[in-house]
């Protein structure tokens, strides 16, 4: 599992393309502080591969980034930095300070990355797509693969089965020839199962949530690893 595994990355630590699916957290809090208390006292284990939702943060700022990413640089904690936004120059500020703070990885969704172009100088960059109608997929890829990252996210809304398993056939495919670690994510709150089948076939890395989700339909860190012990 995956059935189809992606040449093996890093970010930083953590190996992605093994033959179980890795689990990333998906985190955010009400301000960087509390967040690194909950994991300088236990409360969050700092060897979990976590993604960092900044733009879920109550508080937040390019200021208060720069002293959040250098608090998880000396705790040593792993981590993808992801911020969502169709707002260029908030975009472009935010990676900004990723990317100088040589974040261990970054998520950028493409359709904002085609105007940022910046890339990691030593961490990985992720691109992603996140589509209200799976017929935008193709042409998402296509853009996506241009830009060479170092691993792919697909996310998509799915109401019934079989528009997923046309997807995951077609996926399945792009990543048979591509060989970069891969995850497909379908989306909406009845979904979770179709997450389950998404891991098994193809997907080298699966988000998991903590207290509060970042999307509908989510498991937690320890339904997946239950459920990944009888693959």
């Amino acid at each position: 599992m995956p059935r189809i595994r992606g040449n093996q990355t890093f970010i930083g630590k953590i190996p992605i393309g093994n033959p179980k699916s890795t689990i990333v957290v998906s985190i955010y809090d009400r301000n960087s502080r509390e967040f690194i208390e909950k994991l300088e006292n236990g409360n969050l284990s700092p060897r979990n591969l976590y993604e960092i939702r900044y733009d879920l943060f109550d508080e937040k700022s390019p200021e208060d980034l720069v002293f959040l990413l250098k608090e998880l640089d000396q705790i040593d904690v792993d981590y993808i930095f992801t911020y969502r936004t169709t707002n260029s120059e908030i975009f472009s500020k935010m990676y900004g300070v990723a990317l100088d703070k040589l974040a261990p990885a970054v998520d950028m969704d493409v359709t904002m990355h085609r105007q940022f172009r910046r890339k990691p100088v030593d961490g990985k960059l992720m691109l992603s797509y996140h589509a209200e109608n799976h017929r935008e997929i193709p042409e998402a890829l296509s853009e996506m693969k241009i830009f060479d990252p170092d691993l792919y996210k697909i996310a998509s809304f799915y109401e019934g089965e079989i528009e997923f398993l046309q997807d995951l056939i077609s996926l399945y495919q792009f990543k048979e020839e591509s060989r970069k670690p891969f995850s497909f994510i379908p989306m909406g709150s009845g979904n979770s199962f179709l997450r389950v089948v998404s891991a098994y076939a193809i997907s080298d890395f699966v988000y998991a949530r903590n207290d509060s989700g970042t999307a509908e339909g989510q498991l937690t860190y320890e339904e997946y690893e239950k459920i990944f012990r009888y693959f």
